[in-house]
């Protein structure tokens, strides 16, 4: 074969190479990223030395300031109490931006009760939303009540279904 057979065939080439990284690859989607907060709160000694009436004002008050950041973040508040020594409650968020977080922990932090939390650990990171959700769960969110925030005054919130029914009443029930 010579060279002249060989640039008869160059209009079919049957290996061709990629060119740019550019060209070959389709563009993805990009996916937002997502700040994520944990913070844990341990109650000083002298929240329990206020009357009921009082506590439960107080987080009333502290529910209005979760509630007002629920468009923005998303919100669940769980109840630590007998699961760990440092921390009785603990509030997991998720949001776009840092200013929520920042103006949220502040405006807690004014309220009769936040006064009375110690925060003893905050983790913050920041990750991709899930590919594998369709919808933005920020605009879904629910109000979630920890039994911590969750006194007389506030239990009927909570849907029966979710509420804590004590120790004992479920001691008494089962056993002798």
């Amino acid at each position: 074969m010579s060279n002249t057979e060989n640039t008869g065939d160059a209009g079919r080439s049957s290996l061709r190479l990629a060119g740019n990284a550019s060209e070959t690859e389709r563009p993805r989607p990009t996916l937002p990223r997502q700040f994520v907060n944990f913070t844990f709160y341990r109650a000083r000694p002298e929240w329990r030395m206020l009357d009921e009436a009082e506590k439960a004002s107080a987080k009333q008050d502290y529910l209005k300031v979760l509630d007002e950041f629920r468009g923005e973040m998303l919100i669940h508040t769980y109840s630590l109490v007998g699961l760990r020594t440092n921390a009785e409650m603990m509030i997991w968020r998720i949001g776009y931006a840092l200013d929520p977080f920042q103006e949220m922990t502040t405006l807690l932090n004014r309220t009769r009760l936040g006064q009375y939390l110690e925060a003893t650990q905050s983790f913050l990171s920041m990750t991709k939303r899930s590919m594998y959700i369709d919808k933005d769960i920020l605009s879904t969110s629910k109000t979630v009540c920890t039994s911590f925030l969750a006194g007389p005054a506030i239990s009927s919130s909570i849907p029966s279904s979710r509420r804590a029914t004590g120790t004992r009443a479920r001691r008494s029930s089962g056993r002798r």
